[in-house]
């Protein structure tokens, strides 16, 4: 495994450690100890990838919320294209906007998980607002 890899793999395990935990005792009650311990990591692993449980926060939904972003341009792009030339039905053809629409929805089925924490009474109040405004 390369260095990046590794990279990924720990920032991967600090973000799944942090949504676990703020599911189970909320994001106040979440501290760094608390990941770090679970995730079996030094603290300063922790701050090499984040300043902060609040920058951490920030990461996550910000991960989130770019990729909704960037399959619902996709989305438009092939819906325009579509409406423009349609060829083949809809549901078969692989260039028509039904596909890029079912992958929105498997991303948001893949990371429900987290969508769920951060809008439960557990997660961020603002999450709702940052989606609205995205």
């Amino acid at each position: 495994m390369n260095r990046q890899d590794k990279k990924n793999l720990t920032r991967t395990k600090i973000t799944t450690v942090f949504i676990n935990l703020v599911h189970q005792k909320g994001f106040t009650n979440t501290t760094i100890s608390d990941i770090t311990q679970q995730a079996g990591l030094s603290r300063g692993t922790f701050y090499v990838y984040f300043l902060d449980k609040y920058d951490l926060l920030e990461k996550v939904e910000n991960n989130l919320l770019k990729h909704i972003e960037t399959l619902s341009t996709i989305t438009i792009s092939k819906t325009v294209s579509w409406l423009d030339n349609p060829s083949g039905d809809i549901l078969s053809t692989p260039s028509s906007p039904y596909f890029s629409l079912i992958n929105i929805f498997n991303y948001l089925g893949n990371n429900r998980f987290f969508f769920q924490t951060l809008l439960s009474e557990n997660g961020d109040k603002q999450f709702i607002y940052k989606m609205n405004c995205s």
